[in-house]
Protein backbone atom coordinates (compact mmCIF):
# COMPACT_ATOMS: atom_id res chain seq x y z
CA UNK A 1 0.00 0.00 0.00
CA UNK A 2 0.70 3.08 -0.96
CA UNK A 3 1.22 6.24 1.76
CA UNK A 4 -0.90 8.45 2.59
CA UNK A 5 -1.04 11.62 0.59
CA UNK A 6 0.03 14.37 2.93
CA UNK A 7 -2.51 17.44 3.80
CA UNK A 8 -2.30 20.88 5.10
CA UNK A 9 -4.17 22.74 7.30
CA UNK A 10 -4.04 26.28 7.13
CA UNK A 11 -2.94 27.95 10.80
CA UNK A 12 -5.84 30.64 10.93
CA UNK A 13 -8.14 27.23 10.55
CA UNK A 14 -6.08 25.31 13.43
CA UNK A 15 -6.26 28.78 15.52
CA UNK A 16 -9.82 29.18 14.89
CA UNK A 17 -10.69 25.89 16.21
CA UNK A 18 -8.65 26.55 19.59
CA UNK A 19 -10.91 29.42 19.43
CA UNK A 20 -13.42 27.11 19.58
CA UNK A 21 -14.72 28.35 15.90
CA UNK A 22 -17.33 25.79 14.91
CA UNK A 23 -16.83 26.89 11.22
CA UNK A 24 -12.88 26.15 11.26
CA UNK A 25 -13.79 23.05 12.96
CA UNK A 26 -16.09 22.26 10.25
CA UNK A 27 -12.86 23.16 7.47
CA UNK A 28 -10.25 21.01 9.94
CA UNK A 29 -12.62 18.11 9.49
CA UNK A 30 -14.00 18.41 6.10
CA UNK A 31 -9.71 18.79 5.01
CA UNK A 32 -8.92 14.97 7.61
CA UNK A 33 -11.83 13.52 6.23
CA UNK A 34 -10.35 12.52 2.52
CA UNK A 35 -6.40 11.13 4.41
CA UNK A 36 -8.10 10.41 8.30
CA UNK A 37 -10.86 8.43 6.72
CA UNK A 38 -9.08 5.64 5.49
CA UNK A 39 -7.23 5.21 8.59
CA UNK A 40 -10.00 4.92 10.60
CA UNK A 41 -11.56 2.22 7.93
CA UNK A 42 -8.76 -0.07 8.47
CA UNK A 43 -9.25 -0.09 11.82
CA UNK A 44 -13.13 -0.86 11.51
CA UNK A 45 -15.34 -3.76 10.70
CA UNK A 46 -18.06 -1.10 8.19
CA UNK A 47 -18.44 2.31 7.24
CA UNK A 48 -20.78 2.67 10.36
CA UNK A 49 -18.22 1.57 13.31
CA UNK A 50 -15.21 3.34 11.12
CA UNK A 51 -17.39 6.95 11.28
CA UNK A 52 -17.52 6.19 15.13
CA UNK A 53 -14.00 6.38 15.55
CA UNK A 54 -13.20 9.08 13.01
CA UNK A 55 -15.51 11.08 14.80
CA UNK A 56 -14.33 10.24 18.24
CA UNK A 57 -10.93 10.94 16.63
CA UNK A 58 -11.65 14.65 15.65
CA UNK A 59 -13.45 15.18 19.12
CA UNK A 60 -10.31 14.12 20.59
CA UNK A 61 -7.92 16.00 18.04
CA UNK A 62 -10.21 19.45 18.58
CA UNK A 63 -10.31 18.98 22.90
CA UNK A 64 -6.50 18.06 22.55
CA UNK A 65 -5.32 20.60 20.18
CA UNK A 66 -4.26 23.69 22.17
CA UNK A 67 -1.54 21.46 24.01
CA UNK A 68 -0.08 20.38 20.41
CA UNK A 69 2.98 22.14 19.45
CA UNK A 70 5.42 22.11 16.79
CA UNK A 71 5.69 20.39 13.65
CA UNK A 72 3.61 17.61 12.54
CA UNK A 73 0.10 17.73 13.11
CA UNK A 74 -1.10 15.89 10.36
CA UNK A 75 1.25 12.85 11.91
CA UNK A 76 -0.04 13.22 15.54
CA UNK A 77 -4.21 14.04 14.25
CA UNK A 78 -3.54 9.89 12.43
CA UNK A 79 -1.37 8.90 15.24
CA UNK A 80 -4.94 9.79 17.22
CA UNK A 81 -6.65 8.14 14.63
CA UNK A 82 -4.67 4.80 15.16
CA UNK A 83 -5.10 5.21 18.85
CA UNK A 84 -8.98 5.38 18.65
CA UNK A 85 -9.53 2.81 16.59
CA UNK A 86 -7.42 0.11 19.04
CA UNK A 87 -9.68 1.40 21.90
CA UNK A 88 -12.56 0.68 19.84
CA UNK A 89 -11.29 -2.74 18.94
CA UNK A 90 -10.34 -2.96 22.66
CA UNK A 91 -14.10 -2.09 23.78
CA UNK A 92 -15.40 -4.28 21.35
CA UNK A 93 -13.31 -7.60 21.87
CA UNK A 94 -11.73 -7.26 25.85
CA UNK A 95 -11.19 -10.93 26.27
CA UNK A 96 -9.33 -11.81 23.15
CA UNK A 97 -6.73 -9.90 23.77
CA UNK A 98 -5.32 -11.51 27.07
CA UNK A 99 -4.16 -15.38 24.95
CA UNK A 100 -0.50 -15.19 25.12
CA UNK A 101 1.88 -17.56 23.27
CA UNK A 102 4.27 -20.04 25.10
CA UNK A 103 7.91 -18.78 24.16
CA UNK A 104 8.57 -22.54 23.08
CA UNK A 105 5.80 -22.72 20.67
CA UNK A 106 7.03 -19.29 19.20
CA UNK A 107 10.35 -20.74 18.35
CA UNK A 108 8.65 -22.65 15.82
CA UNK A 109 7.01 -20.05 14.03
CA UNK A 110 8.07 -19.99 10.18
CA UNK A 111 7.79 -16.72 8.43
CA UNK A 112 5.61 -16.64 5.69
CA UNK A 113 4.81 -14.21 2.72
CA UNK A 114 2.03 -12.94 0.81
CA UNK A 115 3.05 -13.36 -2.98
CA UNK A 116 0.42 -12.43 -4.85
CA UNK A 117 -1.19 -9.07 -6.30
CA UNK A 118 -4.60 -8.70 -5.51
CA UNK A 119 -6.75 -5.46 -5.69
CA UNK A 120 -6.93 -3.45 -2.67
CA UNK A 121 -10.99 -4.13 -2.22
CA UNK A 122 -9.97 -8.24 -2.09
CA UNK A 123 -6.93 -7.02 0.43
CA UNK A 124 -9.27 -5.49 2.72
CA UNK A 125 -11.88 -8.19 2.55
CA UNK A 126 -9.59 -10.37 3.38
CA UNK A 127 -8.14 -8.45 6.15
CA UNK A 128 -11.82 -7.30 7.65
CA UNK A 129 -12.18 -11.52 7.66
CA UNK A 130 -9.14 -11.82 10.16
CA UNK A 131 -10.00 -12.20 14.07
CA UNK A 132 -9.41 -8.88 15.74
CA UNK A 133 -6.37 -9.93 17.88
CA UNK A 134 -4.65 -10.95 14.13
CA UNK A 135 -5.39 -8.34 12.39
CA UNK A 136 -4.76 -5.39 15.09
CA UNK A 137 -0.90 -6.75 15.13
CA UNK A 138 -1.18 -6.99 11.25
CA UNK A 139 -2.14 -3.58 10.90
CA UNK A 140 -0.06 -1.88 12.78
CA UNK A 141 3.07 -3.90 12.03
CA UNK A 142 2.56 -3.83 8.55
CA UNK A 143 0.70 -0.88 7.01
CA UNK A 144 1.38 1.88 9.87
CA UNK A 145 5.11 0.61 10.41
CA UNK A 146 5.27 0.20 14.70
CA UNK A 147 7.86 -2.65 15.67
CA UNK A 148 6.70 -5.52 17.84
CA UNK A 149 7.87 -3.73 20.78
CA UNK A 150 5.31 -0.94 20.26
CA UNK A 151 2.70 -3.27 20.14
CA UNK A 152 3.12 -5.34 22.66
CA UNK A 153 2.93 -2.05 24.90
CA UNK A 154 -0.08 -0.74 23.20
CA UNK A 155 -2.13 -3.88 23.13
CA UNK A 156 -0.99 -4.83 26.76
CA UNK A 157 0.92 -8.27 25.34
CA UNK A 158 4.38 -9.49 25.19
CA UNK A 159 6.70 -9.12 22.57
CA UNK A 160 6.67 -12.50 21.37
CA UNK A 161 2.58 -12.91 21.00
CA UNK A 162 3.00 -9.83 18.72
CA UNK A 163 5.13 -12.11 16.61
CA UNK A 164 3.04 -15.02 16.85
CA UNK A 165 0.04 -12.90 16.25
CA UNK A 166 1.77 -11.55 12.79
CA UNK A 167 2.54 -14.77 11.85
CA UNK A 168 -0.92 -15.65 12.32
CA UNK A 169 -2.68 -12.92 10.85
CA UNK A 170 0.02 -13.56 7.44
CA UNK A 171 -1.13 -17.17 7.30
CA UNK A 172 -4.52 -16.40 7.58
CA UNK A 173 -4.10 -13.76 4.81
CA UNK A 174 -2.38 -16.09 2.27
CA UNK A 175 -5.13 -18.88 2.88
CA UNK A 176 -8.11 -15.56 2.19
CA UNK A 177 -6.30 -14.72 -0.74
CA UNK A 178 -5.53 -17.76 -1.76
CA UNK A 179 -9.25 -18.94 -1.81
CA UNK A 180 -10.14 -15.97 -2.92
CA UNK A 181 -7.63 -16.20 -6.00
CA UNK A 182 -8.93 -19.86 -6.50
CA UNK A 183 -12.47 -18.38 -6.42
CA UNK A 184 -11.75 -16.07 -9.21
Amino acid sequence: MKPPPPFVIDPAVVEGCIQGNRASMEAMYRACLPVLWSVALRYARDEADARDVFNTAMLKIFRALPQFSGDGLAGWMRTIVIHTGIDAIRSRHRQSFTEEISPELEKHLPETSIEDQFAQEDIMRALNALAEPFRIVLLLYAIEGYSHAEIAEQLGISVNNSRWRLNQARQQMKKLLTNLAIAL
